[in-house]
């Protein structure tokens, strides 16, 4: 005679629990690494857009007061704690014996928030080739850099590393940029960055 008695419904119970448990448990798992992955993407991508803007910002403060046959109205032109503008003779255009204007390039950096009760904002880059000395002259091709920027502050260094206003003064720039990041199922994430850069061909 056969004495097939089977799970009892307490067992059937049992093994359901367990299942269950085990099931949250892998579910849990499986969604915090996707979380973590997630935000650690978008934490590399702020990092990487923030080391893009400061290569760019220092590339282009090497042109600042450069001026190799004299004569050109170069230097920065414009300087405030979110913004700064500046121009040198663009050495990629340089016709030598042109001791003239006609090579002149304008770079401007500032930090914009779209309104005023945004929390971050974006790091904007305007470029462009004058011909004159007058900033309306200019043509300006602008270039995003960075966004999820909280806060974005320059200070002006004279050749004794104090802080000055005089635009003829400035020897370096120190460039702070905090970046903020909404992450998924995570407090905001905060960094700040902060670097120095001189201006080698101001007041050569």
């Amino acid at each position: 005679m056969n004495n097939n008695k089977g799970f009892s419904l307490v067992e059937l119970l049992i093994v359901m629990l367990i299942t269950a448990v085990v099931s949250t448990v892998l579910y849990s798992t499986f969604n915090n690494e996707i979380k973590t992955f997630v935000n650690q993407k978008k934490i590399n991508g702020l990092r990487r857009d923030v080391m893009l803007t400061l290569f760019f910002i220092k590339k282009d403060l090497a042109l600042a007061g450069f001026d190799p046959f004299g004569g050109a109205d170069v230097g920065f032109n414009e300087i405030s704690e979110k913004k700064m503008t500046f121009t040198g003779v663009d050495i990629n255009k340089l016709s030598l014996g042109s001791g003239d204007n006609k090579c002149l390039r304008r770079y401007r950096y500032e930090f914009n928030k779209a309104n005023s009760g945004d929390i971050t904002g974006k790091i904007q880059r305007l470029s462009g080739a004058t011909t004159t000395g007058s900033f309306s002259h200019i043509i300006l091709n602008g270039n995003e850099l960075s966004d999820n920027i909280e806060d974005f502050k320059l200070e002006y260094l004279d050749s004794g590393d104090a802080i000055t206003s005089d635009m003829d003064n400035v020897r370096a720039v120190k460039i702070t940029i905090k970046g903020r990041l909404g992450l998924w199922g995570r407090p905001d994430f905060k960094e700040t960055f902060s670097i120095q850069y001189n201006c080698r061909n101001m007041g050569v």
